[in-house]
């Protein structure tokens, strides 16, 4: 039995676990910064336009017309708080998943590591024939 010094497959699909766990975390990185920019543009829209509300109350409509307003101006600052809220979820969530896959792939690379050491001690220790 002559033994070979080349890796089994196993080896060869660590390293394509390794390299796709690596690009995932690149990716959910760079999605972190696109969220944030994203989020930026509703903050302003998150808060209450108090000169709309007065501006409501002041005039000489019926009270149910002021009511209205006021309930409508809430409710739609209310609307754009949940959406940043929402977003801030959305970027804790990415980074922890790219924490999650960042460790995955550093286990993945131990693993490969220690996988390469065993063959080349096995290729060493056995007697060429």
């Amino acid at each position: 039995m002559t033994p070979t010094n080349t890796p089994p497959a196993r080896n060869k699909t660590l390293g394509i676990y390794l390299v796709v766990n690596f690009l995932i975390v690149a990716f959910m990185l760079a999605a972190v910064p696109l969220i944030r920019s994203g989020q930026a543009s509703y903050i302003p829209h998150a808060n209450v336009d108090k000169q709309f509300v007065v501006t409501a109350i002041a005039s000489e409509h019926p009270e149910s017309m002021n009511d209205a307003l006021k309930t409508t101006e809430i409710y739609r600052a209310n609307g754009y708080q949940s959406i940043v809220g929402m977003m801030d979820i959305m970027q804790v969530g990415a980074g922890a998943l790219a924490l999650l896959f960042a460790v995955n792939g550093i286990v993945l690379f131990r693993l490969r590591h220690q996988h390469q050491e065993l063959v080349q001690l096995r290729a060493v220790a056995s007697p060429a024939s």
